[in-house]
């Protein structure tokens, strides 16, 4: 995966049944530090997350220094309800995610879902410490 993507990391991040994870497999250039082994808490990726990268399989952020644009309309013309993006590969991304990728010096992230028997069971997750554009 990372010589396909030339993200800096690439690590496989898998779920324990309580949510919590643990990141099983790592390649990265030479001068990052480690990240194979270490373990997350379960809050570290909330449900409200879980369920978007369940439905939604792949997240691209290019750059998390970006500037958000508005839709419009931010309502769906016909029925008049709030447009659902969550399918939607581009789609702005939450602050706190922002904060978290930019307090590890991570400019842009590929994140890939893996799902076994219909259920979340890890995530392929790609760091860049530079905007990273994937076509």
């Amino acid at each position: 995966m990372r010589k396909i993507t030339q993200f800096d990391r690439v690590m496989i991040y898998s779920f324990t049944a309580d949510y919590s994870g643990v990141v099983i497999a790592e390649d990265k250039q030479s001068n990052l530090e480690n990240y194979l082994g270490l373990n997350y808490p379960t809050f570290d990726l909330p449900n409200q997350a879980r369920q978007i990268y369940q439905k939604n399989r792949l997240r691209i952020i290019p750059d998390v220094n970006y500037k958000p644009v508005k839709i419009i309309p931010s309502n769906h013309p016909l029925s008049n309800e709030p447009l659902d993006l969550s399918c939607a590969i581009l789609r702005s991304i939450s602050y706190c995610h922002v904060e978290y990728l930019q307090n590890m010096g991570v400019t842009a992230s590929m994140c890939i879902s893996l799902i076994h028997e219909s259920k979340l069971w890890g995530i392929i997750a790609c760091h860049h410490y530079s905007p990273r554009h994937i076509d």
